[in-house]
């Protein structure tokens, strides 16, 4: 009896292997089949036991009670390891939280369709969200599917609308793909920002079946109308070795709003001793003025870093980390204006380690980062976010209370005694 329940344990596995790890063709017929022989012994395991350790006067001896609690370790080991086999089918209605009483009907249920040999479907998860001023507070409406979650929004100094976006699923795989679809109407302050870092798993080399690695995909397409602003900040972005992510990034504003992107992401765990390997990340980036007949084009930058360009000097040189800070000015920059903005920002370098660059756009700022220290560009690219603020005549920047540990953009940053406002710049 105990030798057939241990066959029962090792083919159950073998099937296992097969359906999660995706070698051979995994046979739900067989898995079911072996899941209605466990619900048979037991229900006639208790009696079996009882029969090979006879009641003594009434009790068991302590050596046939620890044997008898050995065999139901085992019996509860085998159902467990049923539960892990239905796991796949738990958006099944026949296999939905298969516990207790729901037993019985998931062994008696008709087999399912054999799963596909390219493994599970990858996620697709969207966002969509529309900001309204009210009064002199942004609001939001809209929502998210699976693995987005939205978090409570917290109320800014101007009344912004700071909402932070949660990933559920704890980090992407090859093949899935996220959209984020952002509107903000007239005169609308939204901070837009993410739980956690993002990671991307390794891809390349994972698989027999796609040995080159599948893409994951990333898309955030943002309208703006007048007068509105948007603060697109996210955390790091983790790619681990031989992951595979491409990421587009589009917005269109009219001449008198205003969008700030900062974008910080990690090529391969260095802390872990490793590298992108054979992976690959590609950025799109597009920044559109609209006009009232015609648009201009503010910013197309796109990038490709992976391979050679990650050790060459033209390239990253071997630093693992590099990030992006973006902003459109809701007004056009005097030259005085520019020159003071990136003067300050040179500054900021002082105390940061890593290769930092700042230049002007045609009614904006572009900087960048290349280095080994994420906590450096977050500081750099926090200070400078704190600029873009004094520049607009808004209340101090202030770190989003979802954030790690991350100093205050200091306030002794000013560009004169007298700081310029937007009004000023605007001639």
């Amino acid at each position: 009896m105990i030798g057939r329940l241990k066959q029962l344990q090792r083919r159950l596995t073998l099937h296992l292997q097969q359906v999660f790890l995706g070698s051979g063709h995994p046979n739900m017929v067989g898995i079911l089949a072996i899941g209605q022989k466990i619900a048979r012994f037991q229900r006639t395991l208790p009696g079996q036991l009882q029969q090979h350790f006879p009641a003594t006067k009434g009790a068991t001896t302590a050596s046939q009670s620890g044997s008898l609690f050995s065999r139901q370790r085992q019996q509860k080991s085998l159902r467990g390891s049923w539960l892990l086999a239905m796991q796949p089918f738990q958006n099944n209605q026949r296999f939905s939280h298969a516990r207790g009483s729901t037993w019985k009907r998931a062994w008696s249920a008709p087999p399912l369709p054999l799963v596909s040999m390219n493994g599970p479907d990858p996620w697709s998860g969207d966002c969509r969200l529309a900001f309204q001023t009210t009064g002199d507070r942004t609001t939001h409406q809209g929502g998210c599917s699976a693995p987005f979650k939205l978090l409570r929004a917290d109320q800014g100094d101007d009344g912004r609308c700071e909402l932070p976006l949660l990933h559920t699923a704890g980090g992407l795989v090859g093949g899935d793909r996220l959209s984020i679809d952002l509107k903000l109407g007239p005169g609308s302050r939204a901070l837009i920002t993410s739980v956690a870092a993002q990671k991307v798993y390794g891809s390349v080399g994972r698989s027999r079946l796609h040995p080159q690695g599948a893409w994951s995909r990333q898309q955030v397409v943002a309208q703006l109308e007048s007068g509105s602003d948007l603060e697109w900040l996210p955390q790091e972005l983790v790619l681990y070795a031989d992951a595979l992510l491409e990421q587009q990034l589009t917005v269109s504003l009219p001449r008198d709003a205003s969008f700030l992107s900062a974008e910080i992401v990690r090529l391969g765990r260095t802390a872990a001793g490793e590298s992108l390997g054979r992976g690959c990340w590609r950025s799109s980036l597009a920044v559109k003025r609209l006009g009232d007949s015609n648009q201009d084009w503010e910013l197309v930058d796109r990038l490709e870093l992976g391979g050679a360009s990650l050790q060459s000097r033209h390239g990253l040189g071997g630093a693992p980390v590099f990030g992006t800070l973006i902003w459109a000015a809701p007004m056009p920059l005097d030259q005085p204006t520019l020159n003071a903005l990136i003067e300050a920002a040179r500054n900021d370098r002082s105390d940061l380690n890593g290769t930092m660059r700042c230049s002007a756009l045609g009614q904006g700022l572009v900087a960048r980062y290349v280095g080994h220290s994420s906590r450096d560009a977050r500081f750099w690219f926090s200070r400078l976010w704190a600029r873009t603020r004094t520049l607009r005549g808004l209340q101090p920047a202030r770190i989003p209370r979802v954030w790690p540990l991350q100093e205050q953009p200091l306030e002794r940053q000013t560009f004169t005694s007298n700081p310029p406002t937007a009004a000023a710049a605007t001639h």
